[in-house]
């Protein structure tokens, strides 16, 4: 990327400031914002070949609801972190990608283990988006994949659909 710690500035800036909008309004379009996720690229990459094979309808529909779900465990994860003090530890680079890499240490329960928190990220559009998410060496975009894919191949396109509504309609209660 040419800036050496351009990444990790990111996020040294977006996620205390989505934690303070979690804290402050509970609202997940604060946290959409504050954290610059490039939503279309999780989608595909969720996805991965599959994507091409879908009606632009389709995709468009799958975007939304990812997004809604992505928007909403981003707020639940973030309610948590506001127990957590995250110190950054650096990042690397992989290929054209930025891994930010963070570590969470519970404030009041000295015996919690420590949590990692690593954001990729990448330039889209001109600038540096979160791509992915790992929490303790589980990739966001990877577990989704392959879910979906589990649930595509075995019920079809409709039946994701209606997996991830539901799911979203939980997630509300």
């Amino acid at each position: 990327f040419g800036d050496d710690g351009v990444a990790e500035s990111r996020i040294r800036e977006s996620v205390p400031d989505a934690v303070a909008g979690v804290e402050k309004f509970r609202d997940e379009t604060t946290i959409a914002v504050g954290l610059d996720v490039a939503y279309d690229v999780l989608a595909r990459g969720s996805l991965g070949k599959k994507w091409d094979t879908l009606s632009s309808a389709q995709q468009t529909k799958f975007s939304g609801l990812l997004t809604q779900l992505v928007r909403n465990n981003y707020k639940r994860n973030l309610e948590n972190m506001l127990d957590y003090e995250i110190r950054y530890v650096g990042e690397e680079t992989d290929g054209s990608d930025v891994i930010v890499k963070t570590r969470g240490k519970h404030k009041t329960k000295e015996r919690e283990p420590e949590i990692e928190i690593d954001f990729r990220m990448r330039k889209v559009d001109g600038k540096l988006m979160i791509v992915d998410i790992i929490t303790e060496r589980a990739s966001m975009v990877k577990t989704y994949r392959s879910q979906f894919l589990r649930i595509l191949r075995k019920n079809g396109f409709d039946t994701l659909i209606e997996k991830m509504q539901k799911k979203l309609d939980k997630m509300d209660d």
